[in-house]
């Protein structure tokens, strides 16, 4: 009888822990520890049990070789960082977020599955391994068989939409790559009535581009460097190629569909450019690179839960993208000793400037402990130096040769160039959404008031205004770009000598003849700020910008920049890109006029000045 009650009682304690287990009640006392993992490349996998519906998440890892190890790693949402959710794992538990919780049932299968997952397979609580690990996190990516990427439930049933939508893109765009062989930007441009740009299936893309996951910075490394990648919505599997050559497209020959999107996918697309340049180099003039400096800068939109892995998520990349550059994360740095440190880094092994096209400050960033040259890539919004168009050079001096840059005691990076200018006019910055014609029509007519001598023919005034509206650059093609700045100038030419700033026009917003002028040039000048010189140069500034600043030019930079005397007169804070047309206007072959950049080739006017080449050192 003993015996008998014993055994019951012993099944009654096993069904009982059953119990607590699934509810969570024992679980905080049964937590996994983890081995520590071997020196070299090693990761640990989870196998995922087999299970369905409300049966509990359960797991084991095993700690592989990587070049060993077979499995697909997940791309997720973190979400928050509170992990309410459990996995049991070797008879242990491991707390989870409900986001990889939700991951997890929606990929589980009817058989053991082979998986990475960062926040399972990395020792959380380890700053060493976290970092350790962090800096394989792109050949963890790069070795998986498959990357799935979760994108959640399909909850207002898209993704039927995109699914055909890729389907009918991707023959479009196979058909176009036969039709333009290997020659660069030879991929055919839609006709400007085609019924594509009215597909009603770009609406249910957006919406697919507007999901969390597009917004995460970690994403963008582990879908470029995929062998494999599938995005997973609702009860749709996509390819993550259709998406990204629909993208290309829309980007480089459906430039009226891309415009009205509300979300971008720039560090994509320059990484896919970087991998696929077969495909990409159809879209794009000779000459177009990429570089490391550019893809951070891209990434700014993105989120992070930590500041610091702007630049740490990019360590496997870099070693692609700049082969000397070598990005080691360290958690125990703080936010401005990472920037400042991959700075350096970059500056002393690519040994160029391009880091100073990127950079972009605020009132607060100008006023940080650290040197203005470091870019904050924590600070949204970017420079304007033209990343996106090929055929912008570096500016180089009169002898052509200039010094590498210099970094001195880790805070003043002397670099060479000239001091040409001063701002003496500075309009208020321009803002989405309210750079209208009329806004342009105002600044034309106060050039009257502000303006005391013009470097500029007469004749091609307000063609060089206009230039600089645009940071000397259009958008499309020049044949359909030159009308509608034509017609602008021609609006403003007659407008002029009304003293009332009313924007008389019949159909201002429905023009489509101004309308390709207006939008492009919108897209410039937005948180940029117009400039008049005391030469009387015009052009585009930072909005940090103020009167009694300084117009410079940096050799090996792209454009010129915008400088302030520091405290010590022999220093400048940089602060930022500036877009300043050149005096002589060029005839273009399609037609028209142009100004080139101050300080490009044809637009050397600093040479006749009583100024000379020198050592600028920047703090």
């Amino acid at each position: 009888m003993t015996s008998h009650l014993s055994e019951k009682a012993r099944e009654v304690a096993r069904r009982t822990a059953d119990t607590l287990k699934r509810t969570g009640k024992l679980w905080k006392h049964n937590t996994y520890q983890y081995s520590p993992l071997p020196p070299g490349n090693y990761i640990r996998t989870l196998v995922l049990k087999p299970g369905a519906g409300d049966e509990p998440l359960q797991c084991e890892l095993n700690i592989e070789e990587m070049s060993q190890a077979k499995y697909e790693a997940i791309s997720y949402v973190w979400g928050s960082n509170k992990k309410k959710k459990r996995i049991i794992c070797d008879g242990q538990v491991i707390a989870i977020t409900t986001n990889l919780w939700t991951v997890l049932r929606h990929i589980r299968l009817d058989a053991p599955r082979v998986l990475w997952a960062d926040s399972i397979c990395i020792n959380q609580d380890d700053e060493q391994e976290k970092g350790d690990q962090v800096t394989l996190m792109g050949r963890i990516f790069r070795a998986a068989e498959r990357v799935l990427i979760f994108i959640g439930a399909d909850d207002m049933g898209h993704g039927e939409q995109v699914s055909s939508l890729f389907k009918d893109m991707n023959e479009m765009i196979e058909s176009g790559l036969e039709q333009a062989g290997r020659t660069q930007d030879a991929f055919p441009y839609p006709d400007e009535d085609a019924p594509i740009f009215r597909d009603s299936r770009w609406k249910s893309y957006e919406y697919l581009l507007e999901q969390e996951w597009f917004k995460r910075g970690w994403v963008v490394q582990e879908a470029a460097v995929a062998q494999l990648c599938r995005i997973l919505w609702g009860r749709y599997e996509l390819a993550w190629e259709h998406l990204m050559k629909t993208d290309l497209w829309s980007y480089k020959r459906g430039y009226k569909i891309y415009n009205s999107f509300s979300v971008s996918l720039y560090a994509h697309i320059d990484l896919y450019h970087c991998y696929h340049k077969d495909i990409a180099h159809v879209f794009f003039p000779s000459g177009r690179t990429y570089n490391l400096i550019e893809v951070l800068s891209e990434a700014k939109e993105l989120e992070f839960s930590d500041e610091r892995d702007r630049v740490f998520s990019f360590a496997e990349l870099a070693q692609d993208i700049e082969p000397k550059m070598a990005i080691r994360p360290n958690y125990k740095s703080s936010l401005e000793r990472v920037y400042q440190d991959f700075a350096i880094d970059y500056l002393r092994s690519a040994k160029n400037y391009k880091l100073l096209d990127e950079i972009y400050h605020n009132e607060d960033s100008l006023r940080a402990e650290v040197p203005s040259w470091v870019p904050r890539w924590d600070v949204r919004g970017y420079s304007m130096a033209p990343r996106h168009i090929w055929g912008f050079p570096e500016l180089k001096p009169h002898a052509v040769h200039f010094k590498e840059p210099e970094v001195i005691e880790n805070s003043i990076l002397r670099a060479q160039g000239v001091v040409l200018d001063t701002i003496m006019y500075r309009s208020e910055p321009f803002q989405k959404g309210n750079t209208t014609l009329g806004t342009i029509l105002s600044l034309w007519k106060k050039l009257d008031h502000v303006q005391i001598r013009s470097p500029y023919p007469t004749a091609n005034l307000v063609e060089a205004f206009l230039h600089s509206l645009s940071c000397g650059q259009y958008g499309g093609e020049w044949s359909k770009w030159q009308p509608s700045r034509v017609a602008v100038a021609l609006y403003l030419q007659t407008q002029a000598s009304d003293q009332n700033d009313t924007v008389r026009h019949e159909n201002e917003s429905g023009d489509q003849e101004m309308e390709s002028f207006l939008v492009f040039a919108e897209s410039k000048m937005w948180n940029k700020r117009f400039i008049l010189s005391e030469r009387g140069y015009m052009g585009l500034a930072p909005h940090v910008a103020r009167v009694g600043d300084t117009c410079a030019i940096i050799f090996g930079c792209t454009t010129p920049c915008i400088l302030r005397k520091a405290e010590s007169e022999e220093q400048y804070q940089f602060l930022g890109a500036a877009s300043i047309m050149g005096k002589q206007p060029l005839e273009a072959e399609g037609g028209g006029f142009f100004f080139d950049q101050l300080g490009l080739e044809e637009s050397k006017d600093w040479v006749e000045w009583d100024v000379k080449e020198q050592d600028i050192n920047l703090c």
